[in-house]
Order: structure tokens, then C-alpha cells, then sequence
């Protein structure tokens, strides 16, 4: 895993912001309910370990949307959408039993592409403002 050399490389750390989910659920990888959350689980673990101090956000990955069924050429299927909105709740769910902050992408990117899995240029704006202003608010 490249994560803990890549961190170790930047100490020491206030913020780290950690997001996973949307290549998780390509068909692929055969995703299950609480892979993700127990693969961001276990770096959250790290993370505390490598910077104690460090406020730590899981990002929330976007829920797709329609189109995603009809380019196969991605890794993903119809039934992504579903999963998708189930891997984004796990997310919180885990930032919350873990006692951490949560950004919840879905909150600011309400139009993707017409593969409906990447942002467009409006949602990569708005992405980006969001989490600036959210990790500004953090910092105080």
C-alpha cells in the first residue's frame, strides 16, 4: 500500500482527507456492502497512528447517475446507481462511528457527465470550492 509512505512524506499534517468508493464499484471488483467502508476504515486507523493530531474527513463519493448503465467500458453496470447511493451512506455511517468529520460530495455535485460517473467542469468547481471553504471552516 503506497498510502502510509505517502503521508509519512508530507508529516507533520493537520488535515487529511481521505476519499474512496467510486472506482470501488466497478464491476471489476465485485463490491459488497462494507468494502469500502472497512477499506477507508483501515486507513483512517493508519492515519491516527502515523498523525495523531490530524483531523481526519472522509469524503463521501458521488452517487452516479443515469448513463452510467449504457458505458459498459467504465467497469459499471445499472445496478452501480444503487450501490453507489449504499457505498456513500456507508461512508457516513463510518464517519460518524469513528467520531470524524465528514464532506459530503453530494451536497455540492448535482450534475455529472452523460457517462453519469465524472464530474463535469461546473461540478469539478464546485467540488473544489466546497471543500476549500469546509477545510477552511476546519482550520477555524
Amino acid at each position: 500500500m503506497l498510502y502510509p509512505a505517502v503521508l509519512f512524506a508530507q508529516l507533520p499534517v493537520d488535515i487529511v482527507c481521505i476519499m474512496l468508493g467510486t472506482n470501488d464499484l466497478k464491476t471489476e471488483f465485485d463490491w459488497k456492502s462494507g468494502d469500502t467502508a472497512k477499506n477507508l476504515d483501515s486507513l483512517v486507523s493508519l492515519t491516527r497512528g502515523m498523525a495523531p493530531n490530524a483531523k481526519i474527513v472522509l469524503v463521501a463519493p458521488v452517487i452516479f447517475q443515469q448513463g452510467i448503465e449504457s458505458n459498459a467500458s467504465l467497469g459499471f453496470v445499472e445496478s452501480s446507481i444503487e450501490k453507489s447511493v449504499l457505498c456513500a451512506k456507508e461512508v457516513a455511517d463510518l464517519a460518524q462511528r469513528r467520531e470524524i468529520l465528514l464532506f459530503d460530495t453530494n451536497a455540492v455535485v448535482h450534475e455529472l457527465c452523460s457517462d453519469g460517473c465524472h464530474f463535469t467542469v461546473e461540478s469539478h468547481k464546485a467540488f473544489a470550492e466546497a471543500m476549500a471553504d469546509f477545510i477552511a471552516k476546519v482550520r477555524g
